[in-house]
């Protein structure tokens, strides 16, 4: 896979090489290599955010609920304790 700073260097050569072509088909090569790197950028996002430790999660999981306790609000017991880990 190239990378993303590759990316740009080789649009300018597609471009240069083609210089003769219509002024539509440069628009359509760039807004294509832009949209291919913005779905690069949000994949490389999605495969970081499945890939997190568990600690992380743990963590966002308690700082998401960290006031709700439920029915029961005098009972403060924390979401994510090691039990519930051991039984994941």
């Amino acid at each position: 896979m190239l990378s993303l700073s590759l990316i740009p260097l080789l649009l300018l050569l597609v471009m240069c090489c083609f210089r003769r072509k219509s002024f539509d088909w440069h628009v359509k090569v760039t807004s294509s290599m832009t949209s291919l790197v913005r779905n690069v950028k949000q994949r490389w996002r999605d495969w970081r955010k499945s890939k997190k430790p568990m600690y992380e999660k743990i963590r966002t999981v308690q700082e998401e609920y960290e006031h709700d306790h439920g029915q029961n609000s005098d009972i403060k017991r924390p979401l994510v304790t090691n039990e519930d880990i051991c039984n994941i």
